[in-house]
């Protein structure tokens, strides 16, 4: 994204009374993030550029944190600015950057031989948490914004898919058609992380913490849990990936039903909703990738994700009675 100026980084900064000189550039992506410390305390500065990303949103986001730290919930805590707001906004040459502090997380991403029975039951717990805590979520103005699934970009999957890709086009228009005839009802359908993959948590002496709530939208719960499987099944990197799927599924859940237990017809509909987050990963890789170079790795991880959707085979080999059975 736009880098800030440094007259803007310093308005930013001003707003929460953090010193910019102390400020250390971590990365840029979506965001551009920096690290500083205060009283021995480790923090997080994100800019977001207002042309990418909408105000309204990202005070939802920021709401929705506060709200699940204040409750308990294993997340990054924001921070309020001198003034008590969650976002600033700043402004100079024509640029627009809505400013946001967390709580820096310490820890590791869990992944390899980290995800255990014991950490993907603490996994499940926090999700389910988080799902029970978001049922008493409410936005403070209609102002202040989370979207529904349909309405982000990363789910506008036929648009998303590479021109020639007429299988691949066709079942994801399916999908959508099978999404829009779902149950929207307060114990299926809530306010979700949407991303709850390892990389997107960080493991400190025993306990988790969920980071990055970018994408987090109404959605169905189950779509959280189908995306925890899939990921930690990949960062597990198992030598059966099959074996290793049913035993994660079983230690994931059984954390997740001690908080907020699904009805069976819900926990049915996991093949469905593992099908949709490989459309959605193939369909956002194939187009950022579309006329460039890959390496193999790359070429793999494409074929990975294309495979079930055009063969029809169940993501991870698990059906539908795989996730009602103990």
């Amino acid at each position: 994204m736009t880098q800030p100026s440094p007259a803007a980084l310093r308005q930013a900064a001003a707003a929460f009374g953090i010193d910019a000189a102390r400020l250390t550039f971590v990365r840029d992506s979506v965001n551009v993030i920096y690290e500083f410390a205060r009283a021995d305390q480790s923090y997080m500065l994100r800019l977001s550029a207002g042309a990418l990303r909408d105000r309204r949103l990202i005070l939802g986001e920021m709401e929705w944190m506060a709200y699940l730290a204040a409750h308990g919930g294993r997340v990054s805590q924001p921070v309020r600015s001198a003034r008590g707001a969650l976002v600033e906004t700043v402004e100079d040459g024509g640029e627009t950057f809505h400013a946001a502090v967390f709580h820096k997380a310490p820890g590791v991403h869990p992944e390899g031989d980290l995800l255990d029975a014991t950490l993907l039951h603490q996994m499940g717990q926090a999700l389910g948490q988080m799902h029970r805590l978001g049922r008493g979520f409410r936005l403070a103005s209609p102002q202040v914004r989370r979207l529904h699934w349909y309405e982000l970009e990363v789910f506008d999957l036929p648009a998303r898919v590479p021109p020639g890709e007429t299988l691949v086009r066709r079942e994801c228009e399916r999908m959508l058609e099978t999404l829009r005839a779902l149950p929207v009802d307060e114990d299926g359908y809530g306010l979700i992380h949407a991303d709850p993959e390892p990389w997107n948590m960080l493991l400190y002496e025993g306990t988790l913490t969920f980071i990055d709530f970018d994408e987090a939208c109404y959605c169905w719960y189950a779509f959280d849990l189908a995306v925890a499987l899939l990921y930690a099944v990949l960062a597990a990197e198992p030598a059966d990936a099959h074996s290793f799927a049913h035993s994660a599924w079983r230690s994931l859940y059984a954390g997740y039903a001690t908080e907020h237990p699904l009805a069976p017809v819900w926990l049915e509909r996991m093949p469905l909703f593992l099908r949709l987050r490989m459309m959605e990963d193939y369909a956002f890789h194939a187009s950022q990738w579309q006329g460039v170079d890959l390496e193999e790795r790359e070429k793999g991880w494409l074929s990975y994700l294309r495979r079930p959707i055009v063969t029809g085979e169940f993501v991870l080999g698990m059906r539908p009675e795989d996730f009602t059975t103990s």
